[in-house]
């Protein structure tokens, strides 16, 4: 018999028993964690498509880069005003019918960067409080496109859509800054 070769199967089973306990473990340990929201099957986002605005393709609407045109449309929507009284916020932006993560979209509006105080509230660098005027566009651009239902409670997705054009939905693609929408320089037929 060869008594090193037995020696070193055994070893090799005691290092794969020991790798598939470890990741048996961190399996187990990983799917519970703590302060994890699942939200059941049933919580996938609805929308009402009368209460977004509708993009109307016989108006120049189509954004056009070094004359070709995206695939993004313009829209001009409005947010809501956290100031009591004031008016809504108008917001313009390009949509698109893939939804993207709506903060990547609303930070945009910080010039500086910015911190997410909580999932749903953008404060830009650079600026003292959530009312200050980068701020309270990203955070009127959070509200109309963070996922949730309009009671609030969190729904399934990455972004509500802002607009719709036919039976499409269109989410929140870049918005104007400094004058100018990101990958939508130029506005013309569809």
């Amino acid at each position: 018999m060869n008594y090193p070769l037995i020696v070193l199967f055994i070893i090799i089973i005691i290092i794969l028993a020991f790798i598939l306990v470890t990741n048996v473990r961190n399996t187990v340990t990983y799917s519970t964690a703590k302060d994890t929201i699942i939200l059941p099957a049933s919580s996938a986002c609805t929308v009402n498509a009368d209460l977004i605005p509708h993009v109307d393709t016989d108006q120049n609407v189509c954004c056009y880069n070094n004359n070709v045109r995206t695939g993004a449309y313009y829209v001009q929507t409005a947010g809501p005003n956290p100031i009591p009284g004031a008016d809504p916020i108008p917001l313009e932006m390009s949509v698109i019918p893939v939804a993207n993560n709506y903060i990547t979209v609303c930070r945009e509006f910080c010039s500086g960067g910015y911190t997410l105080l909580n999932s749903s509230t953008i404060q830009c660098n650079g600026e003292t409080s959530t009312t200050s005027p980068q701020s309270l566009l990203a955070n009127a651009c959070v509200a109309i496109s963070e996922p949730k239902f309009p009671n609030g409670t969190p729904c399934l997705g990455s972004a509500l859509p802002v607009a719709i054009t036919g039976a499409t939905f269109l989410y929140g693609f870049h918005v104007k800054t400094n004058g100018v929408i990101f990958q939508c320089p130029v506005l013309g037929a569809c």
